[in-house]
């Protein structure tokens, strides 16, 4: 099966802002590492939102790739393999990782400002992804449906045992269930569906 490819910026003009479950927090913590900002653990301000694009659990948590906006604008992305593994950022440009470092400056409990960012900016809009992604453990995925041999199906057992790392059953389209290695399957980027 041939794997299509687009752009990251095809991905975003697909993202469902009204999906409440793949709205994530931000991750303030490494934003404040990034950007050496002490005394910004946390925040409930909304002008900064994230939202899942590539999701999939790690134990209890979701992990994956995140689109990140402030004030709804797209300002970068990170990427999460795991719960326990850091989150990674590009930026799209240096005047956006300006914007988002005075803004979170505004937020921060203390007032001192480093005059420096040492951050490179990455052109990502333009970036080639395959259309479609896969997930490693049947454990991790969260999804209702996939796509096997180029055919949507429906997922009905994902299993979290030692002994069942890969298997995974699904519905075909004619309503016959078949085990499968879910490695086979591809998944569609801004859905759990």
């Amino acid at each position: 099966m041939e794997i299509k490819k687009t752009r990251i910026k095809t991905v975003l003009k697909h993202i469902d802002f009204n999906n409440k479950k793949l709205k994530s927090t931000p991750g303030w913590e490494t934003l404040a590492c990034i950007f050496d900002i002490d005394g910004l653990y946390h925040s409930d301000d909304t002008r900064l939102t994230s939202y899942f694009m590539k999701v999939h659990y790690c134990t209890d948590s979701m992990v994956g790739w995140k689109a990140y906006f402030l004030d709804e604008e797209f300002i970068g992305t990170s990427h999460q393999t795991g719960r326990k593994h850091d989150e990674n950022f590009d930026f799209i440009s240096m005047p956006k990782v300006v914007l988002l470092r005075e803004y979170l400056l505004s937020l921060a409990d203390n007032e001192f400002d480093y005059n420096h960012i040492n951050i490179s900016p990455v052109g990502i809009l333009n970036t080639v992804v395959d259309e479609t992604y896969t997930i490693e453990y049947s454990s991790q995925i969260m999804h209702k449906t996939a796509i096997y041999n180029d055919q949507k199906v429906t997922i009905v057992e994902t299993y979290n045992d030692y002994g069942n790392f890969y298997n995974v059953v699904i519905k075909l389209s004619n309503g016959e269930e078949q085990a499968v290695d879910c490695r086979e399957l591809r998944f569609k980027y801004n859905t759990l569906d």
